[in-house]
């Protein structure tokens, strides 16, 4: 490979004027030169490697921001599950927030928003039920790049789920039920009939 010597820049200063044993080149100054010059180059190069497939940074923390796990991304690429944190650990922190941040919102119902919380409503309605208030909240952004917060809880073995669509905004924002069970949980009647009835001493 013949080595080439920078002597300057061409007169609009767009490219670097070299010369080498066949006479003078013009080098264009465009982003992969940059690159190179300032390291980044490489460092992208072995970020291409250490993830193993085609997925960049960026669409590593798209995918987590929507949802996926560190696990799931770390299956897809091959890539160990610490380069992959190295990526997501920004991006969960602002799901966390998210999720922290939804617990304070007001749950809309058809008649608009309530006075109490989500978090207050939810803690209720599975006190109501005689569920413990095993919940866990996360929080990703939808198709529609909107926050969807998801509050689970166990009863038993299975595992329940509720998603909720999160508005931020003032005095806590809105939380909109987005499936069945997240509606359930903000009715009263549906919650009223979960109760268990006990028999009185008369009754069959």
């Amino acid at each position: 490979m013949q080595e080439l010597r920078a002597t300057g820049l061409n007169d609009d200063g767009t490219s670097v004027v070299c010369e080498g044993r066949a006479g003078r080149f013009s080098v264009p100054i465009d982003e992969v030169l940059k690159a190179a010059v300032s390291g980044e180059l490489a460092g992208a190069m072995q970020t291409e490697i250490e993830l193993g497939a085609d997925l960049s940074p960026r669409d590593i923390q798209a995918r987590i921001r929507a949802g996926a796990t560190v696990d799931e991304i770390a299956e897809l690429t091959g890539a160990p599950n610490h380069r992959i944190k190295r990526f997501a650990g920004p991006v969960l922190l602002e799901r966390s927030r998210a999720a922290e941040m939804a617990q304070l919102a007001h749950p809309v119902r058809g008649d608009g928003p309530m006075h109490a919380t989500l978090a207050d409503v939810i803690r209720m309605a599975l006190a109501e039920r005689g569920h413990a208030d095993t919940t866990e909240w996360d929080a990703f952004k939808g198709a529609d790049n909107r926050w969807v917060v998801s509050i689970s809880w166990s009863v038993g073995k299975s595992r329940n789920q509720a998603l909720f669509r999160y508005a931020p905004g003032a005095h806590g924002g809105t939380a909109s039920p987005i499936d069945d069970t997240a509606r359930g949980l903000l009715d009263p009647d549906a919650r009223q009939g979960l109760r268990s009835i006990e028999r009185s001493a008369d009754e069959p």
